[in-house]
């Protein structure tokens, strides 16, 4: 008797699952990887909550603007890739998603919905960022550094870099490249796939290196 009433409870919790829908508009690729993590988001239309992304030239590059449509849909107002993921952001933490960390975001339990901001909000600072340091063994060096660990902790690092308006990346680069040729031939088509990926979502990618190898004492990448 237990059983069938667990099971009825499953069945009852799985069928008033809250499901939020995003219309992406132009820029289905970095939205689609945006939304990707979130079991309860579907790109598409038709969910509990939905979010519209529109391309709207009166947005400055890199903005946006959420216009409620109703009391549980949004329209974001954005006039490129950077600004269209912004928005999606936004509506996202109005729905109560928190990007705190980029392997441990917030998602509510119950899905309520806030009250919009509603301005044109537009970055006030051209390059904004993070440098990732790969000359320890630290949770960078494995993410960006190191291609046996695969490349999904980069792309969740990217993805946190947008979710939080950044535009920009860089990594220190370290000399095992050039001392071992199997490293290399490892690491580039890692390293070019994770900028494509940067570059996908509209963010720009910097390498950091020495000048000089008689002044580095952490084996980075030198000239």
């Amino acid at each position: 008797r237990l059983w069938h009433v667990l099971v009825l409870a499953c069945a009852c919790s799985e069928s008033h699952h809250q499901r939020i829908s995003v219309d992406p508009g132009p820029w289905a690729d970095a939205i689609g990887a945006q939304v990707a993590p979130y079991a309860s988001i579907s790109i598409g239309t038709g969910g509990d909550f939905a979010i519209a992304v529109a391309d709207d030239p009166g947005i400055p590059l890199e903005g946006y603007q959420l216009e409620p449509a109703g009391t549980a849909s949004w329209t974001v107002h954005a006039h490129d890739v950077l600004g269209a993921q912004y928005g999606t952001a936004a509506a996202l933490e109005n729905l109560g998603f928190r990007f705190r960390h980029p392997f441990d975001p917030y998602v509510p339990d119950v899905i309520t919905a806030g009250s919009a901001d509603t301005r044109v909000h537009a970055p006030q600072v051209r390059v904004r960022g993070l440098h990732v340091h790969t000359e320890h063994p630290i949770e960078s060096y494995f993410a960006f550094w190191e291609p046996s660990n695969g490349s999904a902790d980069a792309h969740r690092i990217i993805d946190w870099i947008v979710d939080n308006r950044g535009n920009y990346i860089e990594w220190f680069g370290l000399n095992d490249i050039v001392a071992e040729q199997s490293r290399y031939a490892a690491w580039r088509p890692f390293t070019q796939e994770l900028i494509s990926y940067a570059h996908m979502r509209g963010v720009r990618v910097g390498f950091a290196f020495e000048l000089f190898g008689a002044g580095d004492l952490q084996q980075g990448f030198n000239l």
